[in-house]
């Protein structure tokens, strides 16, 4: 049975998404919690944008376009501790050759130049009702963190060049554990 927008929406659980809107301008703040996974205490965790569609061809034209925009994003994620926010080091990625990407730590301003292809764990989007086999989805990344200490955390995130490309796509902001591969 399909879970209502709403209820999605509200999801304050990793994985979760938010819709945006061409008033997402200003930096947005995000609470939530990163519980453990039962077969990792420490979780690889993405920050990104998830596009939703019909067609396959088309869901996949979008993301293409989307990388192709260099839409870009100012990003800073803190562990809330009771002495205060813990500062999370992320990683993006930067092209270094012909189809081959290397990760590298975003900068000191949390400036992530692009987003570039990366895929969710199917199970956990699966389990929080976001995903299904009548849709098709593509999953496209900021940045990352390989090992994420469960918790609460806080997201700030402020879209920057070429958003509206975001609006366009009717792309959702989107926190999920990283696919990890058997």
């Amino acid at each position: 049975m399909p879970i209502a927008k709403e209820r999605i929406e509200m999801r304050t659980v990793v994985p979760l998404v938010r819709s945006l809107t061409p008033h997402d301008r200003g930096p947005t703040t995000l609470e939530f919690d990163v519980p453990a996974l039962p077969d990792d205490a420490t979780p690889p965790v993405f920050i990104g944008v998830r596009l939703t569609g019909g067609d396959p061809t088309i869901v996949s034209e979008s993301a293409d376009r989307l990388i192709s925009a260099g839409v870009s994003a100012e990003l800073r994620l803190e562990r809330i501790e009771p002495s205060g926010g813990v500062p999370v080091e992320l990683q993006g990625s930067q092209r270094v050759g012909v189809g081959q990407q290397a990760s590298i730590p975003l900068s000191a301003d949390g400036i992530a130049s692009g987003l570039f292809a990366f895929d969710a764990d199917a199970t956990t989007m699966h389990d929080a009702g976001l995903s299904s086999e009548k849709s098709a989805f593509r999953e496209l990344a900021f940045c990352y963190s390989n090992t994420v200490q469960p918790g609460r955390y806080r997201l700030t995130i402020r879209f920057d060049r070429n958003a509206e490309a975001l609006t366009a796509a009717n792309a959702q902001l989107l926190v999920a554990y990283t696919y990890k591969g058997k």
